[in-house]
C-alpha cells in the first residue's frame, strides 16, 4: 500500500470515528424513547416474543401517524443490542430488562436523570469547568450541586 493510500485509509477511519462521536447521542436517545414508550414493560408483561403489530397495539401512546416509524426504532434497538429479534418477533435482552419497572435492579431512575434537562445542561459546560473553580460541571451550569438542585426542585428520579 502506498503512502497516499495509507493516509487516505487513516483519514477515512478517523472521519468515521469523529462521526461516531458526533452522533453517539442517538443511541441513548433511542433507548430513552423505547423506555418512555413503554416497550420494555410491554415485552416483559407479555413474557414472550411479540410481533411488531401486536406491540404497536399495546403501545397506545404512539400516534397512529407515527406507527410506520416504529420498525425503524425497533431495528435500531436490535442493532444496538437493546432488543433481540427472531424473525418478526422482538424480546428483551439483559440490558433492556434493566429498564423494566418490576425488575429489582432496574436503572430507570438513572436513565431519566441522565436525560433530564438539568443534567444535560451541565455537559456543554465541561470546558468552562476546566477553567473555573467550580467543583463539578453541574455546579458550573447551575451554581449548586446536583443533590442541592434536586432538593430545591423537589425532583425524584
Amino acid at each position: 500500500m502506498s503512502t497516499s493510500e495509507s493516509t487516505f485509509t487513516e483519514l477515512l477511519h478517523a472521519q468515521a470515528q469523529i462521526w461516531n462521536y458526533i452522533f453517539n447521542f442517538i443511541s441513548s436517545s433511542a433507548v430513552r424513547c423505547a423506555f418512555e414508550l413503554g416497550i420494555p414493560d410491554v415485552l416483559y408483561k407479555q413474557d414472550k416474543p411479540m410481533c411488531l403489530s401486536d406491540l404497536s397495539v399495546e403501545l397506545s401512546v404512539v400516534n397512529s401517524s407515527k406507527i410506520s416509524f416504529l420498525p425503524i426504532l425497533m431495528r435500531f434497538l436490535v442493532q444496538y443490542g437493546f432488543l433481540y429479534q427472531h424473525e418478526d418477533h422482538y424480546f428483551l435482552t439483559p440490558a433492556s430488562r434493566l429498564l423494566v419497572k418490576n425488575e429489582p435492579l432496574n436503572v430507570r431512575s438513572l436513565l431519566l436523570l441522565s436525560h433530564s434537562q438539568a443534567f444535560s445542561k451541565a455537559w456543554p459546560e465541561l470546558s468552562d469547568w476546566f477553567q473555573n473553580d467550580s467543583p463539578t460541571p453541574f455546579h458550573t451550569a447551575h451554581g449548586k450541586s446536583l443533590w442541592d438542585y434536586m432538593g430545591e426542585k423537589n425532583l425524584e428520579y
